[in-house]
């Protein structure tokens, strides 16, 4: 199954790491509720729908959903798509899904390792061959883990999967699963944003009755509350770790207000905003700060119809600091990264090797061209220039 699975979606993968978490003391009451539901002996609904815009933290909350599961010995699977890290072949979804059941449970292990020995094609079949031969098999037929408290399968961004009817098939599969086997301990857990296609699956009439849903709002109270504690936290470790350079009431409480207030909720603003003041190359947080906050000037709380605006406005100040004789090398790259990569929240800076020869640049014109954009992508280690040699 190792050969077929998507590489590194696991919520322990070393490919992930650091994962995205909650911070200490944020999304108590979201997690608290989904915790709640997982082990309420009650419900009816045996799958669980978290969803909201892009940015607001649902993959962390997924993160600590299958590190509570994994310490009390409920976690079956986790699988964390992702387009631009490309963890997202919906060919290999169920056997993620039935490689990870085999790892956590043993009477699972036995029946795959028997079930693959007698017919090894089983991993090229189609994703609804494979939950039958994966999930129906031996959770219903064999009733593996009956008895032994529920198991859960957590899929997080759903949406990135490599194409829609896929995405729709699987809660399609799952929701039958529920209904026509109610009694099976397999409690599911889907996290996405709420496109067209998969609100629409899910509105349909024999989906309804199978899912409870948690929305993650950008812009409510408690999500307003956890962003400036994050905000907090974060600036008070730049100044312990900068004291040169950074003085100890840093920053006023002006400041701190106005940058908690424009990011309004928005994870993906205070993070974005964090990794730029921080960023050693520059040294300098109170001028980086600085460079935030009047990027951010003026602008209005976000509205529903532009919930956005404050991230659009940081990340065009921080592309507009770029220097203009690198800038046109910039946009080649960073168009080139949108291509292969598609959308996502923040796209992958890695395998430099073969974007160096697509676009015709040396190594150091990629980093050169890159050097003001790296709080905006995500880096690997192994493509660091300061890690290199």
């Amino acid at each position: 199954l190792s050969e077929h699975m998507i590489q590194g979606a696991a919520h322990d993968a070393s490919a992930r790491e650091p994962p995205p978490r909650c911070h200490p003391g944020t999304r108590i009451k979201i997690n608290e509720h989904i915790i709640t539901w997982f082990y309420d002996e009650e419900k009816k609904e045996l799958l669980i729908w978290v969803y909201g815009p892009a940015g607001v933290g649902k993959s962390a909350i997924m993160q600590t959903l299958a590190q509570k599961l994994t310490e009390s010995g409920h976690l079956g699977a986790s699988v964390f798509i992702s387009r631009p890290n490309k963890r997202n072949d919906s060919r290999k979804l169920i056997i993620t899904i039935a490689y990870q059941l085999a790892v956590n449970i043993e009477d699972y292990c036995a029946f795959i390792t028997d079930k693959l020995g007698r017919d090894p094609d089983l991993v090229n079949k189609g994703m609804e061959e494979q939950f039958k031969a994966f999930i129906v098999e031996p959770f219903v037929w064999k009733k593996i883990g009956a008895g032994a408290g529920p198991r859960g399968i957590l899929l997080d961004g759903l949406d990135e999967l490599d194409e829609h009817q896929p995405q729709r098939k699987i809660i399609r599969l799952i929701a039958d699963f529920i209904v026509e086997h109610p009694d099976v301990p397999l409690l599911w857990a889907i996290a996405s944003r709420p496109e067209p296609h998969i609100s629409d699956t899910f509105n349909e009439a024999k989906v309804v009755p199978t899912y409870w849903k948690q929305y993650v709002p950008a812009n409510s109270e408690e999500s307003r509350r956890d962003v400036a504690i994050f905000l907090r936290a974060s600036l008070e470790r730049i100044q312990k770790e900068s004291p040169r350079s950074v003085p100890k009431q840093w920053p006023s409480e002006e400041q701190f207000s106005y940058l908690a207030a424009a990011a309004s909720g928005l994870f993906a603003l205070a993070d974005t905003a964090v990794r730029f003041i921080e960023d050693p190359r520059y040294a300098n947080p109170d001028k980086r700060l600085a460079q935030v906050l009047s990027a951010l000037n003026g602008l209005t709380a976000p509205s529903d119809s532009q919930p956005f605006a404050p991230l659009d406005a940081l990340y065009t100040s921080i592309l507009s600091s770029i220097p203009f004789d690198v800038w046109s090398n910039t946009k080649r790259i960073l168009g080139a990264l949108l291509y292969v990569q598609g959308e996502g929240t923040r796209l992958v800076l890695r395998r430099l090797g073969p974007l160096s020869v697509m676009l015709d640049l040396d190594l150091g014109d990629i980093y050169a061209s890159v050097h003001g954009c790296y709080s905006l992508l995500n880096v690997s280690n192994s493509e660091h220039p300061d890690q290199q040699g």
